[in-house]
């Protein structure tokens, strides 16, 4: 070690041990559901920084060795699903980690490949995790579909267990295994990707489920489970091209987000329609839909209505509304509108696609304050909206009707105290069209915010 490291490593190690370690921590850490960026194809790997830390000299191993939460991380990658191919080196180290854990909690990642799937052996390496199930706190488990991975025998109780992030590697088009279930009570998130249902983690306190890659009659077996409170996002739904026929489910989630995101299957655009088609959702606080796939998409606007119609008693709770990137008619929008009567937030993004229907059309903003030319106000509780605008033209002089009869002034004018005033509007426009009105909006926009709507305008190529 030459002059100008001594000298380094003398200066660290000056530092108080609390603060050593706060630094080796922060060298360890490990997010094991949010990080999804790793390889899966790598050769055999595991997360050593506590080794390495130990082997710097006799402070820091003897700090390392003296905290028991600097050895329960586990970021695991393996080439193979035979035992064969694990070297012996890993298995040591992982019970080295194990043992040197004590009793802290685990974070735990284990990827296997799908390129190397041994049909006749048992997974490595799971087994030795599972003796410690009672330790496990947070877990991501990426296998591939298998047969053995069906007969593997999974601990019944995993108490302490909060995050699941569980993805099947698919292998054949024909796949079908179910998620491996067991009692997990204190189970907050839960992420599955590829996998049938399995059954109930028998938690009350899930507050988030994340399903991707499934069918509808899956996702609605998930779907009748989660408890109140729950946040569920769903990603990429498709129907297979055999898939039993969805029965009417009931469901007491909180907030509920659709997005496709790879639309490849020709059954695609049905796949939402069907799933609405069973639902009635008890305790919906929340929808989001969203269309980033290749394809144009149309919205199921019917099957959307009827299922608020089949969920009309617990209405008042809806509150926020997102449609994102769905070709749809203003006449259906307008219809889904007329359902959610508690709605205080907006949210709609007109397709990219030149092809797709346009609903922020002149007579939606029209009849959105004035249905029917009756005076029954569409969405009276609405705060904050944001929109954007593809069509061309926009519909300038209609839009600012509209946020001008959702200001305090007029409001107070028209004697309308059953109307909220909006608060807060985001409008995104074309670049080339919001040069035609900058001039004459500038003095608008100044107006709107001097009445307490804080509105912004963005513009975009």
């Amino acid at each position: 070690m030459s002059d100008v490291d001594l000298e380094r490593s003398s200066a660290i190690n000056r530092l108080r041990s609390e603060i050593l370690l706060e630094v080796f921590r922060f060298s360890n850490a490990f997010k094991a559901v949010e990080d999804r960026n790793f390889d899966e194809k790598s050769s055999t790997q595991i997360n050593n920084n506590a080794v390495v830390l130990s082997h710097a000299d006799s402070h820091w191993r003897s700090i390392t060795l003296s905290t028991p939460s600097l050895w329960c991380t586990f970021d695991i990658s393996l080439p193979s699903t035979s035992p064969d191919e694990v070297p012996n080196s890993l298995t040591l180290l992982i019970e080295l980690h194990l043992e040197r854990s004590k009793n802290a909690a685990l974070d735990i990642r284990v990827a296997f490949s799908p390129d190397n799937v041994d049909y006749g052996t048992s997974f490595p390496i799971l087994p030795q995790l599972f003796r410690q199930a009672h330790r496990w706190r947070t877990a991501v488990l990426v296998l591939p579909d298998s047969k053995e991975l069906e007969n593997t025998a999974f601990p019944k109780t995993f108490p302490l267990l909060q995050e699941l992030d569980i993805r099947m590697l698919d292998i054949y088009e024909d796949g079908h295994c179910s998620a491996p279930v067991f009692r997990a009570p204190v189970l907050r998130k839960l992420a599955v990707s590829m996998f049938e249902y399995g059954g109930d983690y028998g938690s009350s306190c899930l507050r988030e489920v994340i399903l991707s890659w499934m069918s509808p009659d899956v996702v609605a077996e998930f779907l009748k489970d989660v408890p109140e409170q729950c946040h569920v996002h769903i990603f990429t739904l498709f129907t297979p091209d055999s898939s039993p026929g969805l029965c009417e489910v009931t469901s007491t989630l909180k907030t509920l987000s659709i997005t496709a995101t790879d639309n490849i299957l020709p059954s695609d655009e049905d796949a939402l329609n069907n799933l609405l088609q069973s639902l009635t959702l008890l305790n919906v606080e929340g929808l989001e839909f969203a269309d980033k796939g290749r394809e144009l998409f149309s919205l199921p606007a019917e099957q959307l209505v009827l299922m608020l119609k089949r969920s009309e008693s617990s209405l008042t709770k809806l509150t926020h509304l997102k449609l994102d990137g769905y070709s749809l008619l203003d006449i259906d929008l307008l219809d889904i509108l007329n359902h959610v009567p508690a709605l205080t937030s907006f949210v709609l993004k007109e397709a990219y696609d030149p092809d797709a229907d346009r609903p922020l059309t002149k007579q939606f903003f029209r009849r959105l304050d004035d249905f029917d030319g009756c005076r029954l106000v569409l969405v009276p509780k609405l705060t904050s909206i944001e929109l954007l605008l593809r069509s061309e033209p926009h519909p300038w002089d209609a839009l600012y009707t509209f946020l001008q009869s959702r200001t305090l002034p007029l409001l107070q004018d028209n004697l309308s105290p059953d109307i909220a005033r909006l608060q807060e509007a985001k409008i995104g426009v074309k670049r080339s069209e919001w040069e035609t009105v900058a001039n004459s909006w500038e003095g608008k926009l100044s107006k709107f915010r001097l009445d307490g709507l804080d509105l912004k305008v963005a513009t975009r190529c």
